[in-house]
């Protein structure tokens, strides 16, 4: 269904049983056109790519009920196998707006809905929505993901007086900033009152998932309520790290309430345990009999799969004078790092070296001679005993 001029009204509309298996918006709102909807239900929906766009000057939609949108039973295999497929694309989203155009939704009601994403909403674009209800839905990149990779997803989302509630998705169930290259002009995600219950994360992020160093300057969740919001990382937010968290306005209080898990970030900076070590001395050559255990701050990373482990590498501050002997790379496990010989590719973190202070004795003459043991041109010691 297609629209180029003028305006056009949709009252009391039903769209039942309707299966697409070609990649093309359901309803397009083209050039100089309007589009009014009032009354609108759509119920068992097979569709590849977006449901409504608009490539015109607006939409406005009122009392919109969508239900079983995507969906299969659990033994259809078939079905499984298309709804994976259009799930997958990023443009098998509900609404579409193109750069500069708007969208106006009032009284939403979605149950049972499988999308990539829910939005796509190009530069300086916008869409607003008030009063909606959305359960069950499973989404690839979150209600709302935030991008600049095509299809761009870097315009205007504002959410009021709404509920989300029985959301899934591996990562960041309700919003979702991955990949933005700069800050874009006019650029903002805005929840305003918005109740969020039972989202699950199948890993990092029970509601948001962040990588981007702008998401704070993006993102706001204005006197929100979150219950039950469940992740392996973060109940609430996963983020890159403090500073690539949203803005929310009640933070400390979700934090009295569901205390430290229910924010994480990436390891923020290595510390030595202190409790434990002071300083440590050795005669020149000896070895290092203790584990030294090292503190991976703001990250328990006992869950992580062997791909995703934290490594490091032990170094000396003295190389003129100094030299180390044995294992010096290892990995982080649960909230500490242990010595293990683990080589890969690495990212650097913020703060990701801590010291040890290791004072070397110069050995007892009467007891100890010294010797180029290891023929690096550095004093060792043996023991001896005089006849």
């Amino acid at each position: 269904m297609s629209f180029n001029k003028g305006l056009t009204k949709l009252n009391d509309v039903k769209f039942n049983n309707v299966f697409n298996n070609k990649k093309i918006e359901a309803i397009l709102v083209y050039l100089e056109s309007e589009f009014e909807s009032n009354n609108l239900f759509v119920r068992n929906i097979i569709h590849h790519g977006e449901f409504m766009r608009c490539l015109g000057n607006s939409i406005k939609m009122n009392n919109t009920v969508v239900k079983n949108y995507n969906t299969c039973e659990e033994d259809d295999s078939e079905c499984l196998e298309i709804q994976k497929e259009y799930i997958n694309n990023p443009e098998t989203v509900l609404l579409r707006v193109e750069d500069k155009h708007i969208i106006n939704v009032d009284n939403l009601n979605l149950n049972n809905i499988y999308f990539n994403t829910m939005l796509i909403y190009g530069y300086k674009s916008y869409i607003n929505i008030e009063k909606m209800n959305l359960i069950n839905g499973h989404f690839i990149n979150g209600v709302v993901s935030c991008s600049d990779l095509f299809p761009l997803r870097n315009g205007n989302v504002v959410i009021k007086n709404s509920t989300i509630s029985n959301v899934y998705s591996n990562n960041g169930p309700v919003v979702q900033v991955t990949s933005l290259s700069k800050l874009y002009e006019e650029n903002e995600i805005i929840f305003d009152h918005v109740n969020i219950y039972n989202s699950k994360a199948e890993w990092y992020g029970g509601v948001v998932y962040s990588t981007s160093i702008y998401t704070n300057d993006i993102v706001l969740f204005n006197d929100c309520t979150f219950k039950n919001t469940t992740g392996k990382y973060g109940k609430v937010c996963h983020a890159y790290n403090r500073e690539s968290e949203p803005k929310i306005s009640n933070k400390e209080e979700i934090l009295r309430d569901q205390g430290h898990s229910a924010f994480s970030t990436n390891p923020t900076g290595l510390m030595v345990d202190e409790e434990k070590y002071g300083k440590i001395t050795i005669l020149s050559g000896d070895i290092l009999k203790d584990d030294i255990r090292f503190i991976s701050l703001e990250s328990d990373v006992s869950d992580l799969e062997i791909s995703d482990l934290f490594f490091y590498k032990i170094g000396i501050n003295d190389t003129k004078n100094t030299y180390i002997f044995g294992q010096t790379n290892g990995y982080c496990w649960e909230d500490s790092c242990m010595a293990s010989n683990v080589r890969r590719k690495y990212h650097e973190f913020n703060d990701s070296i801590a010291y040890v202070e290791v004072n070397i004795l110069e050995c007892n003459t009467s007891s100890y001679k010294y010797q180029d043991r290891d023929n690096i041109n550095l004093k060792s010691w043996v023991y001896y005993i005089l006849y």
